[in-house]
């Protein structure tokens, strides 16, 4: 997916993922890498950043995008 998006590859941002969000939360899916770069697109977009797969905008991105059901 970061190919297709034009991003480099960074596994420690996708290792970010697996302990902060995959361990703990939820499992894995397959439109997730997909979503989650969108989700950084927008951010750096909104930041006027380059995108890229950093600990912060991956962190953003997936506090935006995994979001924890609270009750009422």
């Amino acid at each position: 997916m970061c190919i297709a998006r034009g991003l480099s590859y960074d596994p420690g941002a996708v290792e970010y993922i697996f302990t902060e969000f995959y361990q703990h939360r939820i499992p894995p899916r397959g439109c997730h890498p997909r979503d989650i770069i969108a989700h950084v697109e927008d951010i750096a977009k909104y930041r006027e950043v380059r995108p890229q797969l950093t600990t912060d905008l991956v962190d953003r991105a997936c506090r935006s995008y995994f979001l924890e059901s609270g009750s009422a």
